[in-house]
């Protein structure tokens, strides 16, 4: 009698029907890598900007302007001093919700202006209630479910808070 060597026909046909069902199972969990990446790198920025403003509320502490408020008519008044010897604007002891002179000098991001996107690079848009918004990379313009929002109106004393979304990651 002589012995069997190796597969048949039928049996390798199973495996590789089995194994289209598992890839056909499992490909749709990793094709959704890169919003999942997108919003990872929300929550990253929105606990970047937690840690800055923690260091900048300490310094503002330690040099007594922790309870001024920015004044619209004095461009220089109050603010600290980065590791750089940079002006970081700030209002009650925060970083001010703006990015020239005040999350730019706290943030190792680059940004531009929503209205000047390549899509390479973090976007933002300040409103005028106090508020910037950030948008990761690969947007074109401000996305309103994937995104980290701060909010400082330096002419209130509504609270100081950082929201994320990432429901349209």
């Amino acid at each position: 009698m002589k012995r069997q060597q190796g597969f048949t026909l039928i049996e390798l046909v199973v495996v590789i029907v089995i194994l289209a069902i598992i890839g056909a199972v499992a490909l749709p969990k990793f094709i959704n890598l890169s919003s999942d990446a997108k919003a990872a790198l929300v929550l990253d920025l929105a606990g970047m900007i937690k840690s800055a403003n923690n260091l900048v509320y300490s310094k503002s502490v330690m040099a007594g302007n922790d309870d001024q408020f920015k004044d619209p008519d004095d461009e220089d008044k109050p603010y600290v001093l980065n590791s750089a010897g940079e002006p970081i604007k700030i209002s009650r002891g925060h970083v001010l919700a703006e990015w020239n002179n005040a999350l730019q000098n706290s943030l190792d991001i680059d940004a531009i202006y929503a209205n000047d996107s390549d899509g390479s690079t973090w976007i933002y848009r300040v409103w005028t209630n106090g508020s910037i918004i950030f948008s990761p990379p690969g947007e074109m313009e401000i996305n309103s479910n994937c995104n980290v929002t701060y909010y400082n109106d330096p002419e209130t004393t509504e609270d100081i808070y950082l929201e994320t979304d990432t429901d349209g990651c």
